[in-house]
């Protein structure tokens, strides 16, 4: 893996707690319109969804950043 490769992997982990906060956001906007007694169906079902999604995204790209240090770990112990 390169330098990109891990920068890739740090971006996808912003990327992912992004998607979270917005999903978070529009949980608890919903939250507020259905507590404030108007007329609005909260509607939780996507929001949570794309969380779940941006969970996933945000594992995989960890996964990536701990391949990319394992191997430079690798390589400095057999350049010893």
């Amino acid at each position: 893996m390169s330098i990109s490769a891990i920068s890739g992997g740090y971006y996808g982990i912003q990327q992912g707690l992004q998607r979270i906060d917005n999903a978070a956001g529009k949980i608890a906007q919903e939250s507020v319109s259905a507590m404030s007694g108007k007329p609005i169906l909260a509607e939780y079902t996507q929001p949570l969804v794309d969380m779940k999604q941006a969970e996933l995204h945000s594992k995989a790209s960890i996964k990536i950043v701990q391949a990319e240090k394992e191997m430079i770990g690798s390589l400095l112990n057999v350049m010893d």
